[in-house]
């Protein structure tokens, strides 16, 4: 059976910089089920693959001016 997900991940806060970037911050899940591992954020494209699980923002450059994105942050665990 594989594990289970991390669970209690809160929707990402973001700021809009320009109209060409945009800061992304997140939080730890409420329940790693695991040791995480890597966030993946995507908006849906560009996606994004943060390994170093201490960092938790992120700034977006060379989107499209004054396009409408849905972020989204994931968080990957592994097994303890």
């Amino acid at each position: 059976m594989l594990p289970s997900g991390p669970g209690g991940v809160q929707a990402p806060v973001v700021h809009v910089l320009s109209p060409t970037s945009i800061e992304v911050q997140w939080s730890e899940p409420i329940q790693p089920n695991g040791r995480i591992e890597s966030y993946v954020i995507a908006l849906p494209e560009p996606r994004f693959e943060i390994t170093n699980t201490s960092q938790s923002t992120l700034v977006v450059t060379d989107l499209t001016p004054y396009t409408n994105y849905s972020v989204t942050v994931t968080a990957c665990s592994g097994r303890d």
